[in-house]
């Protein structure tokens, strides 16, 4: 299918979605409250030269990371971004000497406004991921406290990364 400057959109709300402990017994964690979406991707270059010129360069140890911002935030997502465990039954967020190495699925969707007005969803999959605690977290009395939470996205069984489609029922 041939594209047009129709299919040209505006993101209208960033990428909310769920986040699921892989093989673990932990509930789901609701992230419906993020202002930002960042993904990032780096990787190392190795360049082989010839006669002093570079003629041949692959790209090696890719590395992505996605991170979520809010003005608001979930006893869930404070447990995450400070590298803790949290006691559901108590909301006491414990904070152990090891890094945690949960891995979690996250799947969410972001609104789109097409060109001619007409507005879409498109759903996000990321199979498999795992907060990064090198995170911060600054509280203050006199203006509104941003938090993130960045998430390292990890290589799982699947042959992708990441997929972003139209939600299921949508014609984009």
């Amino acid at each position: 299918m041939a594209k047009t400057s129709a299919d040209l959109y505006a993101i209208k709300k960033c990428v909310n979605g769920t986040l699921t402990e892989i093989g673990g017994k932990a509930k789901a964690i609701k992230v419906d409250f993020c202002n930002t979406f960042d993904m990032e991707t780096s990787s190392d270059k190795i360049t082989a030269r010839a006669d002093g010129v570079d003629v041949i360069t692959w790209s090696t140890s890719i590395e992505r990371t996605f991170t979520l911002g809010s003005e608001c935030m979930s006893d869930d997502a404070l447990a995450l971004l400070v590298g803790g465990t949290i006691d559901t039954a108590t909301s006491k967020i414990t904070v152990p000497k090891e890094v945690p190495s949960t891995c979690y699925s996250y799947e969410g969707t972001f609104t789109v406004v097409y060109k001619d007005g007409t507005v879409g969803v498109k759903t996000m999959k990321i199979p498999k991921v795992q907060p990064n605690v090198d995170n911060s977290l600054s509280l203050s009395s006199v203006d509104l406290s941003t938090f993130e939470v960045q998430f390292n996205i990890l290589s799982g069984d699947e042959d992708f990364v990441f997929t972003i489609e139209p939600k299921t029922g949508e014609s984009v």
